[in-house]
């Protein structure tokens, strides 16, 4: 009988390398897995967070129409601020310098419901939206610091409107007297930040200077030289001429620049894209 031999294969136990080796590769295959799981859910997060709803649009739209109808107020209270005649009193003055800051809080508040609205999301709106933003910052400002200089300036130039001066300048000591609270007036206005204000309160102290100084000619002036006395009158005619266009060109600087600076155009061209988005 053949005596058969059974050989016996030893198996070979993993070294510490080789099995440290494997764990790596394991743990390199989850953290692969997790990954590519992460940036699925982060992509879905991202596609929902960018989704906008037609509700959405209906939101921003009625935002935008709520801030285009305080905008409209305000732009209007800031044109009637910059408006006087000469029959218009320091209380007119005060109430129209109230109506404008609250009119300008009420718009500038109003914004803030247009700023958080989820249609911003939407690329095209955000652009349209940021060009507004832009405009609107401006017009704020403009207008708040306006505000700020308006209320001493035309106080002041109010004051100068009530002398009536071309009934007394025939007696100096009257006119004196009748200057008195437009000079204190225009002497307490120390800084105006808008420069066209500015411009306005300079003119009316170069009329109250020049005319002074006209009507303090007349006391040399014998009141039967006609011929000198009627010059004096065409001089302090000459002073006011030169007081009205000064004054009338800076109320239309103002004007053009209030106007320039309104963002209504850009509100509406995002309104008008809102409306349509909300509505298709």
């Amino acid at each position: 009988m053949t005596k058969t031999e059974t050989t016996h294969e030893t198996t070979k136990k993993p070294t510490k390398a080789g099995s440290s080796k494997n764990k790596k590769i394991i743990i390199g295959v989850i953290a692969g897995v997790v990954s590519v799981l992460l940036i699925g859910i982060v992509a879905i997060v991202v596609i929902v967070m960018s989704l906008v709803s037609k509700q959405d649009y209906r939101d921003a739209y009625d935002a935008s129409n709520a801030s285009f109808s305080k905008l409209n107020t305000s732009y209007n209270d800031l044109t009637l601020l910059s408006y006087f005649s000469s029959s218009t009193t320091a209380t007119q003055i005060d109430n129209k310098v109230d109506s404008a800051q609250k009119s300008l809080v009420e718009y500038k508040d109003s914004t803030k419901e247009i700023t958080d609205a989820k249609a911003l999301r939407n690329a095209d709106i955000k652009e349209l939206y940021d060009e507004y933003k832009q405009k609107s910052d401006a017009y704020i400002g403009y207008t708040a610091e306006f505000i700020a200089s308006a209320s001493e300036a035309l106080k002041a130039i109010a004051a100068c409107e009530q002398i009536g001066s071309s009934s007394r300048v025939s007696n100096p000591d009257e006119f004196k007297v009748a200057i008195a609270p437009c000079e204190t007036a225009l002497a307490g206005v120390d800084t105006i930040a808008d420069p066209n204000l500015k411009k306005a309160v300079e003119a009316y102290r170069k009329n109250v200077k020049d005319i002074s100084a006209i009507v303090e000619k007349v006391r040399s002036v014998p009141a039967t030289d006609y011929t000198q006395r009627l010059q004096l009158t065409r001089d302090i005619r000459t002073a006011t001429t030169e007081l009205n266009k000064a004054y009338g060109d800076a109320r239309s600087s103002i004007q053009k620049q209030t106007r320039d600076l309104n963002p209504r155009e850009s509100l509406t061209k995002l309104r008008t894209e809102l409306r349509e988005l909300a509505t298709k």
